[in-house]
């Protein structure tokens, strides 16, 4: 049996931790997998309930009560996994608020806010909470009519990240220079305009009057000051610092005093400290490396996800070596984790073969060219896979 590429390597966007554990989907397959965050050892725990097999069906990943939440990134149906009797649930999404023909990355992020789940979306057109003890959704679109003018392309994701403050999010808006502020408590929403319409805005930090922003196809970060309006380029890199293919910047964190750069496709995580307004390398990257496609084909970045442990650690998975990166704040470390699986049975060796030849056979799975997707990038899938 031969899928096109080693099943044993984990591959992923997202985590869910509890206790010593962090648990995340296979992208390439139908998978929910747990790594213990003591030995490092990853064990497949079991297969999703599915109709079908496209690739990546479940994304973001949450934590609540000893269930395990699955949201949907190329699937209609919200799964809860019981981690004590290792049942699922199905919950089906409304399709009034679907893209039509649309059936990828319809949530992008998710998370916990009290006892209520909250689904951002990727290309669906509503924001949707659905509470945990009741699993009733309910449906926010009232925003949506006011960014569809600046949606040049219904393909491409609205939202990547949030920034949750007190009783409201954050949400940076993928194509344009605005920002979604949406209550947590009433689901109110209103848009924000960033005074620079060059951006397109990836990552936020709010701190009191200043907002810290990410732009997806500059290398810069902007500080923003919404009282008096001003906004601050930065840009002072170390001289040695490259990128490989996009100039933009994914994701950062602060911590203390200061902000921890994740661009796309650099030569190196970054840190700015804020108080004396420098910029150095925190850690080298590898980016020229030619066996990085092997462990992730639909995406240029060199992390797909920033997963939080907590204030002072983050785990991400690094499309350059196939490894898990733990960064540690407080110890100013990075720890590699290999992430790959060292045995699977034969039985659902078998279950994994199976899903992976249906979803080949699959003919609705449908890409288009992106920024991040590039043609010859999915030939490389073509050839891996046929």
């Amino acid at each position: 049996m031969d899928c096109g590429f080693d099943i044993k390597q984990m591959v992923f966007y997202n985590m869910a931790f509890n206790k010593n554990n962090a648990w995340f989907c296979h992208v390439y397959y139908n998978a929910l997998c747990r790594l213990d965050l003591e030995s490092n050892e990853i064990v497949i725990e079991s297969l999703f309930p599915a109709e079908d097999s496209v690739f990546g069906k479940y994304g973001n990943i949450l934590y609540f009560e000893e269930k395990l939440i699955l949201s949907p990134r190329n699937s209609v149906k919200i799964l809860i996994y019981d981690l004590k009797s290792k049942d699922y649930t199905e919950i089906n999404l409304s399709k009034n608020y679907k893209c039509e023909d649309i059936n990828i990355n319809l949530f992008t992020n998710a998370f916990i806010y009290k006892n209520e789940a909250f689904f951002i979306p990727g290309t669906y057109k509503a924001i949707v909470k659905m509470d945990l003890k009741t699993l009733e959704l309910t449906y926010y679109d009232d925003w949506y009519e006011n960014l569809e003018s600046d949606i040049k392309s219904k393909q491409r994701v609205l939202f990547l990240t949030s920034y949750q403050e007190e009783n409201y999010i954050l949400l940076p808006f993928c194509r344009g220079n605005k920002i979604l502020k949406f209550s947590l408590n009433d689901g109110n929403s209103r848009i924000i305009e960033v005074p620079d319409k060059s951006l397109e805005l990836m990552d936020i930090i709010c701190e009191e009057n200043i907002y810290w922003l990410a732009d997806r196809n500059k290398k810069s970060i902007y500080q923003w000051d919404i009282e008096t309006n001003h906004l601050i380029e930065i840009n002072n890199y170390p001289r040695n610092y490259q990128t490989r293919s996009c100039d933009g910047i994914h994701s950062f964190k602060k911590y203390n005093d200061d902000i921890y750069i994740f661009p796309m496709s650099g030569n190196m995580i970054l840190k700015y400290n804020i108080k004396d307004q420098k910029m150095t390398e925190f850690f080298k990257l590898n980016i020229e490396s030619e066996e990085s496609m092997k462990f992730f084909l639909f995406s240029d970045n060199n992390f797909l996800d920033y997963n939080e442990r907590s204030k002072e650690q983050l785990y991400m998975y690094s499309i350059l070596d196939g490894m898990i990166y733990c960064v540690d704040f407080r110890e100013q470390t990075v720890k590699k984790i290999k992430s790959y699986i060292k045995t699977i049975s034969d039985d659902l060796k078998r279950q994994i073969f199976i899903s992976l030849n249906s979803a080949k056979e699959n003919k609705n799975f449908v890409m288009q060219e992106t920024e991040n997707v590039r043609l010859d990038v999915f030939l490389e899938v073509v050839k891996r896979i046929k």
